[in-house]
């Protein structure tokens, strides 16, 4: 039972097995949920904190358990994503369009996750689930701090379309 919870956990509910990359999926899965909630009601903000902060919390030891199933990070274990989607989209505002959020979120990451600026490329090399999380941790606060500079620049790109 235990090592099922583990893989329940450390794979998102299993989206960590779809069969073509399963990090992207997960991230897509995450930032979908995220943006069906924020449409029916907006997440405050200290929901979202503790929602990050857990999942991250969380994350390290499943992870760390998950490692002698998949190894080192490997491929099912996307929990990670799961933390870094919805940290690179966070603390936003409300004069943001959440499907638009939701998208550009998701594009950012995934180019960062998979480019990896330094430092999170070097994070990776922590050991088990501090490894896993933290490069991806990483790589949403720089998300997080692009798609804040894309709000201050062009506000009109990522806002609500406005009736006329």
């Amino acid at each position: 039972m235990r090592r099922f919870l583990v893989r329940l956990g450390a794979t998102f509910f299993f989206t960590g097995h779809f069969p073509v990359a399963p990090a992207t999926f997960a991230s897509f899965v995450t930032l979908g949920i995220w943006w069906w909630v924020q449409s029916h009601q907006p997440v405050p903000a200290l929901a979202m904190l503790v929602v990050i902060a857990a999942v991250t919390a969380i994350g390290i030891p499943l992870a760390s358990r998950a490692e002698p199933i998949y190894g080192h990070d490997g491929k099912p274990i996307v929990i990670d994503e799961v933390a870094g989607a919805l940290l690179t989209i966070a603390w936003m505002g409300p004069s943001v369009d959440p499907l638009k959020l939701a998208v550009a979120g998701f594009l950012v990451f995934r180019i960062l996750d998979v480019v990896k600026p330094p430092p999170a490329y070097q994070l990776q090399s922590l050991p088990r689930g501090w490894g896993v999380m933290m490069d991806d941790i990483m790589a949403a606060i720089y998300g997080n701090l692009l798609l804040r500079l894309v709000i201050r620049l062009w506000p009109t790109l990522l806002a609500p379309h406005l009736a006329r």
